[in-house]
């Protein structure tokens, strides 16, 4: 019986998350509440707060959520792609691209805590290590691809990596 409890309990909470996602995309931060989200997903108040502590607790969780998805699905991209660095940049593009990752309600959660400036730090202790750690391995893939070819003297893989995080970047825009 506890079990199915907790399963329930997740459902909530993943019900709340997803109708935040939405509310994000639909109001902004700014204009959220929780009352739009608990009528969104068609549950109380009263349950966002038997869930989460705050509202802020559920913003943080939503954009968690959102980035652990990223990370699972470049993970899985990763692994599908094998020891090839050119295939590992490829499939490090098109995770980068999977529709399930950039529907555009997601994509609304990125940016609104990217550029609010009340939530940048948020975004920046949940995000940005990871942020790094992936441009990192972008990096070391372009190095890998042109050293392989020969082209070190040819090509700087620093350049390489910034263009496709800004095409990447400027894609989801």
């Amino acid at each position: 019986m506890a079990s199915a409890n907790q399963g329930i309990q997740q459902q909530s909470r993943n019900l709340l998350i997803d109708a935040t996602i939405t509310a994000i995309a639909e109001f902004g931060l700014s204009q959220l509440t929780l009352a739009k989200i608990s009528g969104i997903a068609g549950l109380t108040a009263g349950t966002v707060n038997f869930h989460f502590d705050s509202k802020e607790a559920l913003l943080l969780e939503t954009l968690n959520f959102v980035s652990e998805e990223f990370d699972q699905t470049l993970a899985s991209a990763l692994k599908k792609s094998g020891p090839n660095p050119a295939r590992r940049l490829e499939g490090m593009i098109n995770a980068s691209l999977d529709p399930e990752i950039t529907e555009h309600r997601k994509v609304a959660v990125w940016h609104a805590f990217d550029s609010e400036s009340h939530t940048r730090k948020d975004y920046q202790s949940i995000c940005g290590s990871r942020d790094r750690k992936n441009f990192n391995l972008l990096l070391n893939l372009c190095e890998q691809i042109i050293a392989e070819g020969n082209k070190r003297d040819e090509i700087n893989a620093r350049a390489v990596a910034n263009a496709v995080t800004g095409l990447t970047d400027e894609l989801w825009k």
